[in-house]
């Protein structure tokens, strides 16, 4: 048997699901710049000051990783690298897609300020 408690498990996949979905860098073509600190992928200090989304999803990650260590009997450190790789390359995959599949003109629409017409 893998699972040992199925709560803990859909509890830690909900909190995963969660993260990813906040952790969508859209538009994907955000500039690094010094200032930044990212961990796997989570920007967590930037030019104005902590983020405290990021610091949220780290939080929710560390809580996401043991609820999932702690729900599984077999094959525990191998899922976990698995989840911790998800996370970290699966939403920037996703955007990836999404902009080169159904949202291909996403920049061809540009809005003018100075424009008179």
């Amino acid at each position: 048997m893998i699972v040992k408690n199925y709560k803990r498990l859909y509890i830690a996949i909900g909190i995963f699901i969660l993260g990813m979905i906040l952790n969508l860098p859209f538009p994907h073509s955000v500039p690094f710049s010094a200032g930044n600190v990212y961990i796997m992928g989570i920007q967590i200090n930037g030019s104005n000051g902590f983020n405290f989304v990021g610091l949220f999803l780290i939080v929710a990650l560390c809580v996401g990783v043991y609820l999932l260590a702690t729900s599984l009997e077999k094959y525990r450190v191998r899922l976990v690298f698995l989840a911790l790789i998800l996370f970290s390359l699966l939403p920037q995959y996703m955007v990836d897609v999404y902009q080169n599949t159904l949202a291909s003109g996403v920049y061809a629409i540009d809005y003018d300020i100075y424009s008179s017409g």
